[in-house]
């Protein structure tokens, strides 16, 4: 009944570009929700909630989609969101950067190991005005 309906399934953690693309176009997906699952159609979207069953599916697709038939019932505009303009390559390139540098930042490594720097500089600084205390510069 329906032509050209197709599934495309990504897998995370995605590359940067592919990121900020998906998430800057189709700003309504949550990047923090593993399993998510939107219809795009004539330069619009629209985010399908938490069934994921093909039952669920195939309803919503008859509900906001037109049919072959010709007739095409009014698409439900509450539920269709606009694409945005596609990003420029300077855009793409900064907030790819951008993407890249908030995984680095996360990362519990580099974390540890500032936390480790911060102590140990701490007690350096403890260390020298403990020794400084004692010498000719207390005079």
């Amino acid at each position: 009944m329906y032509t050209g309906v197709q599934s495309v399934y990504l897998s995370a953690p995605l590359p940067a570009a592919m990121s900020v693309t998906l998430y800057k176009r189709l700003p309504l997906l949550d990047e923090s929700v593993c399993r998510q699952m939107f219809l795009v159609h004539q330069s619009s979207y629209s985010v399908l909630f938490q069934d994921y069953t093909p039952h669920a599916v195939w309803e919503w697709i008859e509900i906001l989609l037109p049919n072959n038939t010709e007739e095409c019932p009014p698409l439900q505009d509450t539920m269709w969101y606009s694409i945005l303009t596609p990003l420029t390559e300077l855009q793409m390139i900064y907030f790819s950067g951008e993407h890249d540098l908030v995984k680095l930042e996360h990362n519990q490594a580099y974390v540890l190991v500032g936390i480790t720097g911060g102590v140990a500089v701490i007690a350096l600084a403890i260390s020298i005005f403990w020794g400084l205390n004692g010498s000719a510069f207390a005079n």
